[in-house]
């Protein structure tokens, strides 16, 4: 990583490390309304958070897969629906270099350009002269709540088949969607990721652009990546950052004792144990993901089945990551006793998000049977890994 790339993402961390007090202040909030609250999607804008993996020719930060792991980690140890909204609006961000560069220009050249979406492939496009018309019902749009604009994936009707159907991603102004309210849930409850629904609409194809295969306009070598493997990315690397605020939460409170006992708990053998554990858990997802991410880009200018193994088994990494996280966490819950129900203690919204976080089909255990059946030379068993 050359220095002006280190710089950028420094001072990026820099610019999120400076909004903890904002958030903190208005996390309470996040919970009641269901969604980040106005001050806080603000300061981010303000802050330029949403164009992290929008190409540099657009005035975004075309950041590198390293980078980008390091910034949301800090954004979601302050967070994990502060996190959660950051990174999907990036992961969505980078759809830019697949469009027209005049429309990609247009949406992405200042940073009030938040961008939300579904990767569920449930909506239909029906080919009419100049574009698609578009109908369906997509859930799990993080962020629609104050983005600008949305994109979903559906099926080109009569094309492909059943178990393969050409997918493409269309986009659309906020407005013009349908937002149903259905994000009432147990964790990262400050998301706001709700269902949106389109009837019949049109989109111009210049407004689309292909999912798998997808040819992107813009040259950088973030953009040689799988869009799969960057979205999935995206949610992967949350985990890591709300176990971290879950280690940092437990040492805060260490010196507090436990019902029916005298000695604090951080002077506790089996607690000073667990915690390190937790710790060594954290740094060992996060080390595989990053060397993952490393096979990955190698396998790119090799292609073949290096690159199918490299991508499943970095699916594998995340898989895994998310995993780790969770027994973490709930290893730190466990030491911190019964203060740990109370709505006061932060290791109970934290519990509860990270449960929430790790449900994404992205970091779904499943992904660990497409990594063996292809270890054992069989075919992945899933379309899209």
């Amino acid at each position: 990583m050359d220095g002006k790339m280190m710089d950028r993402t420094s001072e990026t961390l820099c610019r999120i490390q400076a909004l903890a007090p904002l958030v903190a202040q208005h996390r309470p909030e996040f919970d009641v309304e269901r969604r980040l609250s106005q001050p806080v999607v603000d300061a981010m804008v303000d802050a330029d958070l949403f164009r992290l993996w929008t190409p540099a020719a657009f005035g975004g930060a075309e950041m590198s897969p390293r980078d980008f792991v390091e910034v949301v980690e800090a954004a979601s140890a302050l967070d994990g629906s502060f996190g959660w909204c950051l990174t999907n609006a990036n992961a969505s961000g980078q759809l830019a270099a697949y469009l027209p560069e005049p429309v990609a220009r247009a949406w992405t050249s200042t940073p009030d350009c938040q961008m939300s979406g579904s990767t569920a492939a449930l909506g239909t496009a029906r080919r009419t002269k100049g574009g698609f018309i578009v109908t369906g019902r997509w859930p799990f749009a993080s962020g629609i709540m104050t983005a600008r604009r949305v994109n979903c994936l559906c099926k080109i009707e009569g094309e492909g088949d059943p178990a393969n159907p050409v997918l493409i991603f269309c986009h659309f102004e906020v407005g013009e969607v349908t937002i149903v309210d259905t994000w009432h849930v147990s964790g990262l409850k400050g998301t706001g990721s709700n269902d949106f629904t389109v009837t019949e609409h049109f989109v111009p194809e210049s407004h689309t652009h292909a999912f798998v295969g997808a040819e992107p306009g813009q040259p950088g070598q973030l953009y040689r990546f799988p869009i799969v493997s960057l979205l999935t990315l995206s949610v992967g690397i949350v985990p890591l950052g709300i176990a971290k605020s879950a280690v940092d939460a437990f040492i805060a409170t260490a010196d507090r004792t436990r019902a029916g006992t005298t000695n604090p708990l951080k002077d506790r053998e089996t607690i000073q144990a667990d915690l390190a554990r937790a710790e060594a858990m954290r740094r060992a997802g996060k080390a595989l993901i990053l060397s993952a991410l490393t096979d990955l880009e190698e396998a790119l200018d090799i292609g073949g089945e290096t690159l199918v193994q490299a991508r499943a088994f970095f699916r594998v990494a995340l898989a895994h990551s998310a995993e780790t996280c969770v027994k973490a966490v709930d290893m730190l819950v466990a030491c911190a006793g019964a203060a740990a129900l109370f709505e006061s203690s932060p290791l109970s919204r934290i519990q509860r998000d990270i449960h929430a976080a790790t449900k994404h089909v992205a970091v779904a255990p499943h992904l660990f049977g497409v990594g063996g059946r292809i270890m054992l030379g069989l075919d992945p068993g899933a379309p899209r890994f």
